[in-house]
């Protein structure tokens, strides 16, 4: 039989850097909005972690569990939430292999001034493919540098043609998808995307928006 070698991506998210964007026209950002850089990295695995489970079957859905059918990206998967509010969240997805079952370890959210949770996790179409997406949370408190409130981060993810899940990483240029709930630096700050519904939303006005004709091409003029 034919190995192969499977990576995967650990998502770290290292820290997080608060500064102002000088743009030409500030009045676009309501109240000085601040914009929130969050450093986050991809590593491929060192050693091979799409190896078959320890245990014969794969995990059962269950909610109290954090397990979920991950059907929409694949036939008799599912996905679970591992150690959730502790100092690492890890993402990982089940594949039934029929004789066993194989588990690939999709990202490690991180200890960042608190611990990770992850707060909802839901499947959306991108670009006509099926994607995994995750909102993290992590509660912060910097009172000196008047900074506190929640960080967020959402992320998607999607099944490549060798049958690995991995990030998406056009869905990163699509919107702004790191951001503090609370306040940055002394001024209040809002992140729009705290949950499933205005995540979603969102990625429908987009498509919505990409899929209308132009107004000169609907009326028979090219130009």
């Amino acid at each position: 039989m034919e190995s192969r070698q499977e990576g995967h991506h650990i998502t770290a998210l290292l820290s997080y850097w608060i500064f102002r964007v000088i743009l030409a026209n500030k009045a676009a950002f309501q109240r000085g909005l601040l914009l929130v850089a969050c450093v986050a990295f991809c590593t491929p695995a060192s050693s091979l972690d799409n190896e078959k489970s320890s245990a014969a079957a794969c995990p059962e859905i269950s909610k109290k569990n954090q397990t979920f059918s991950a059907k929409k990206l694949e036939r008799d998967s599912i996905i679970a939430i591992e150690g959730n509010n502790s100092s690492s969240s890890q993402l990982v997805f089940y594949r039934n292999e029929g004789d066993y079952c194989r588990r690939q370890k999709i990202a490690v959210y991180r200890w960042e001034g608190g611990p990770p949770s992850v707060d909802s996790l839901f499947f959306e179409e991108i670009a006509g493919k099926m994607n995994l997406i995750t909102i993290v949370r992590w509660t912060i408190n910097h009172r000196g540098l008047g900074t506190f409130g929640n960080l967020y981060q959402v992320s998607a993810y999607q099944m490549d043609s060798a049958g690995t899940v991995i990030e998406n990483n056009d869905f990163l240029r699509m919107g702004q998808w790191t951001g503090i709930d609370g306040y940055s630096e002394h001024e209040e700050s809002s992140f729009p995307f705290r949950t499933a519904a205005a995540v979603r939303k969102y990625l429908r006005s987009i498509k919505i928006n990409r899929s209308k004709p132009d107004a000169n091409q609907s009326n028979g003029q090219l130009g």
